[in-house]
């Protein structure tokens, strides 16, 4: 889990990848970096994952729209505060910059920009290398 946070930091501190503050809604991902990295005790035998990372902007007061992911979803708080709620348990995971929630595959998910200010986030979708990406 120490190189996966690792390489997380370092992908937000890639200049590419900075982020924009956005007015109106909110933007849809775009895929910013497909990286494959070497993590312990993943599930392939290799130890090998594919990471997809894209950027967004949640407008203040407003929220992603539904979604479930067929993995685990990182997100990674940039700027903002940022509520993700997990609809089948009913779980909330409030996030602050520098931080991450995990989004349980195939459960049904709401992400919403807290404090009345936008939040920039990065979202980190991972799987086995040759397994289909989300």
């Amino acid at each position: 889990m120490k190189k996966f946070t690792v390489l997380i930091l370092a992908l937000v501190a890639t200049p590419g990848l900075a982020l924009a503050s956005a007015q109106g809604p909110a933007r849809s991902e775009r895929p910013q970096a497909s990286i494959s990295a070497p993590l312990e005790n993943a599930a392939p035998a290799d130890g090998k994952v594919r990471m997809e990372v894209s950027q967004t902007t949640i407008p203040a007061g407003q929220a992603l729209p539904e979604h479930r992911n067929p993995t685990l979803r990182y997100i990674y708080v940039v700027s903002g505060r940022v509520r993700v709620s997990n609809l089948v348990t009913g779980v909330d995971q409030d996030v602050s910059p520098g931080e991450m929630a995990v989004e349980t595959e195939g459960h049904w998910h709401v992400a919403t920009a807290l404090d009345g200010l936008p939040a920039d986030i990065l979202l980190i979708d991972g799987a086995a290398l040759g397994q289909a990406q989300p």
